[in-house]
């Protein structure tokens, strides 16, 4: 969504916000492998969806030059967390000033 924001000039710039992995454990939180509304995307409940998530891409330093490394990290970046309430600020690792 976000690229194809900035490529019709609906938005200039973006910020992407760091949040705490501890949002994994609040209730109702599900994951998906993918785009979560493009079609026949199943959600997972966090405690089946663990073993799905490529937590070394997405929270270690990897060689992305390595190509099996970069398909891995072009997936890691389609998976979604859904969140159905909020996320308190203190897990917002980035929050812009102002």
């Amino acid at each position: 969504m976000e690229y194809v924001a900035r490529r019709d000039d609906r938005i200039q710039s973006s910020i992407f916000l760091h949040v705490g992995i501890e949002v994994l454990d609040f209730s109702g939180v599900m994951f998906a492998p993918d785009i979560s509304n493009k079609a026949g995307v199943e959600l997972h409940a966090m405690g089946t969806a663990r073993d799905m998530i490529d937590f070394e891409v997405a929270y270690t330093q990897t060689d992305w030059r390595d190509p099996i490394v970069k398909q891995r990290l072009d997936q890691c970046r389609k998976c979604e967390i859904l969140v159905p309430d909020f996320i308190p600020l203190e897990l917002i690792r980035n929050l812009p000033d102002g």
